[in-house]
């Protein structure tokens, strides 16, 4: 599959990346700050300016060939388009040492390319455990750079051990040298199929939002994904109450959602009807539910506090907030309300209550198909 590709830069380095790019990608433009060339074509290809870049940059791959100031390109495409990955292309020259292809030798391994923030990083964690014993490591390059989001798995999760892979297996991989796999190629029947695990040597891409890789390593990730002991007094006693009560977390997930780039993908889907209608669900069947309120917006999480009934967590009530306290307040919970986000989907499945009720949108994506992503026992709504 070819990807779509934007070229920022349309000077000499933006042609060499065209001429490196055009016969294995799709490119739809390039993107230059100087007004002069906005309008004009080179190569062929439409430049256009940056204001432009929400027009024709959706799924697209942002490439930047600029000689000078990456950190300043990437500066800008994040704060002002909420673009956080992009591929930099540039030409290197390098002093290389020969080394005979008989001691270049690496053990096998599957290697997985972790992105995202932490429910992406948790479902890419859970299809690394389906390969059981084989040699599995990671790909975390991007979380280097000007990227706000960090790998934070172990930072909660201490049981949790992955090792990055070696230099030279990523410069192999790199060079198209070593086998990839996308999750977008894998037919249905192959993303979780016995011969896909069976692979012993590859590099792995994907989110990965499967019910069904969670379930299949169920045993092994209910040991490895325990939360590290807390310290805040306040977590602690809002840990306390949360499990003396039938308490039912409710999640809103608005501040990304609501921009452009996002919006006409995964925005809107959680209605306030949605979640009126799980409310009535759950108070039909708990005896006097308690319910605690998650939220990257506060203010409409009060709001809506005040039309359902419920506890706001709000990170200024702690001491030192950590991201995680969200994650597993909602664990705690013996019911889970989850919106379409892969991080309250793994509050619900972290929740240990064998009679727990789940509700879910019905709808996770506007256009994409993601009829596995909840199991069979969550109600859909």
């Amino acid at each position: 599959m070819m990807h779509r590709v934007i070229i920022y830069g349309a000077g000499s380095y933006g042609k060499l990346a065209y001429h490196y790019y055009r016969s294995k990608s799709i490119i739809i433009g390039f993107i230059d700050q100087n007004e002069e060339l906005w309008g004009s074509k080179v190569e062929g290809i439409t430049v256009f300016g940056p204001k432009d870049i929400d027009k024709i940059c959706f799924d697209t791959i942002v490439v930047i060939a600029v000689k000078h100031g990456i950190d300043n390109v990437q500066r800008l495409l994040y704060e002002q388009y909420g673009i956080d990955t992009t591929v930099v292309f540039g030409v290197t020259e390098s002093v290389s040492t020969f080394i005979p292809n008989e001691t270049q030798h690496t053990t096998p391994q599957v290697i997985i390319k972790y992105s995202g923030g932490v429910g992406n990083q948790l479902f890419q964690y859970a299809f690394s455990r389906c390969f059981g014993d084989k040699l599995v490591t990671a790909w975390l390059n991007d979380y280097k750079g000007i990227n706000k989001r960090r790998f934070v798995l172990k930072d909660f999760f201490p049981n949790v051990e992955i090792g990055d892979c070696d230099e030279y297996t990523r410069k192999e991989y790199l060079m198209g040298h070593k086998k990839y796999y996308s999750e977008h190629e894998l037919t249905p029947d192959a993303k979780c199929s016995k011969a896909l695990f069976d692979i012993e040597e590859g590099l792995f891409e994907g989110f990965w939002q499967d019910y069904r890789y969670p379930e299949k390593c169920k045993s092994l990730l209910r040991e490895e994904l325990i939360f590290k002991d807390q310290k805040e007094e306040r977590i602690i006693k809002l840990a306390n109450s949360v499990s003396d009560h039938n308490a039912v977390s409710i999640h809103f997930r608005r501040t990304d959602y609501l921009n452009e780039k996002y919006f006409n993908s995964l925005g809107g889907i959680c209605s306030e009807e949605y979640y009126e209608r799980a409310v009535s669900y759950i108070k039909g069947r708990v005896e006097d539910p308690v319910f605690y309120i998650f939220s990257d917006d506060t203010e409409y999480a009060k709001k809506m506090a005040v039309h359902i009934g419920g506890t706001v967590i709000d990170k200024f009530m702690f001491e030192h907030y950590e991201d995680w306290y969200d994650l597993y307040l909602m664990s705690l919970c013996s019911h889970n309300i989850i919106a379409n986000s892969s991080f309250s989907w793994w509050g619900a499945w972290l929740n240990n209550n064998p009679r727990k009720i789940v509700i879910a949108p019905k709808r996770w994506h506007k256009y994409k198909d993601f009829s596995e992503i909840c199991p069979p026992s969550w109600i859909r709504m």
